[in-house]
């Protein structure tokens, strides 16, 4: 079993050396079932940028490597396995097309003295995993839910509840706190079972770390100008612990230029127009003493 691992990553590493990128570590899982199987590598049925590994039966689930998000060659923040050569290549060299993430799909409810669809070892009856679908629009606060569905939805540092103390059933937000973040995988990299759980960073995906840190509603540090010939501006660290907008302001004679993130002169600060800042600054007292 680990020889065949390390001769895919041997393969994997000596085909993409300059890009510097390798295979991931394996995450064993009991979904897959590699029974009757040879031994080797199979395309991962929900998602492009992961295979599943069978060696005597015995299923694993490993991630391609990851790599610098590129609309075209990197799109998902991982290269993309290929059955056809048994390696993970760019996005753009390859297709996929992968089908509904697997699940155990619950049927009806037992009637009374049926028994449930598994057995435990104490010989108590109890329900199989269900793995629910995504919704497709994120909730709205306040927008009425069904508490049936037992699943959170949330996003960044904050997550959604059904709330069914009120009448009709209501989403509520809620937040995740000091240094979490909502996590939409479980720890193989699957979606989450009941959509997902307030977690540290360091347990993200690739994906959805670059989603957060570029999103400036949630991580991104960004400047803002207040206007073309402002002196002062908006800064937003790229922080979870606050998420706190700072207005700073530039030196007297100065103005802010978004575009270059930093200050420059009134007289050399060029508006949309063609003119420069340097009669607003005059006008509104910003000039050097």
């Amino acid at each position: 079993m680990k020889a065949f691992y390390f001769a895919f990553a041997v393969t994997a590493l000596a085909a993409y050396a300059s890009a510097g990128v390798v295979v991931q570590e394996e995450h064993p899982i009991d979904w897959y079932n590699c029974a009757g199987k040879p031994d080797g590598n199979y395309e991962h049925p929900s998602d492009c940028t992961r295979f599943i590994s069978c060696s005597g039966g015995i299923a694993s689930q490993r991630d391609c490597a990851n790599c610098n998000f590129d609309a075209v060659r990197c799109p998902e923040g991982r290269t993309v396995y290929n059955a056809s050569v048994d390696a993970c290549l760019w996005a753009d060299e390859t297709s996929c097309q992968v089908s509904p993430q697997p699940s155990t799909t619950v049927g009806p409810l037992p009637t009374s003295g049926e028994p449930a669809s598994t057995t435990g070892n104490a010989g108590s009856t109890v329900q199989p995993p269900v793995t629910l679908p995504p919704i497709v629009n994120p909730p709205i606060e306040n927008s009425t839910c069904d508490p049936l569905e037992c699943r959170v939805e949330g996003y960044c540092q904050h997550y959604f509840k059904c709330d069914n103390t009120t009448n009709p059933p209501r989403w509520v937000r809620k937040e995740c706190g000091t240094d979490l973040v909502f996590n939409p995988n479980d720890p193989s990299g699957n979606p989450h079972p009941h959509g997902g759980v307030c977690d540290y960073w360091s347990n993200l995906d690739h994906a959805t770390n670059q989603t957060y840190r570029l999103d400036k509603e949630c991580l991104r540090c960004f400047f803002e100008e207040l206007g073309e010939c402002s002196r002062d501006y908006d800064y937003q660290a790229p922080d979870l612990l606050t998420r706190t907008v700072q207005r700073l302001s530039c030196s007297d004679g100065l103005v802010f230029v978004e575009a270059e993130e930093t200050c420059q002169r009134c007289n050399e600060r060029v508006q949309t127009d063609g003119s420069t800042c340097e009669a607003e600054c005059i006008r509104d007292g910003n000039v050097k003493p």
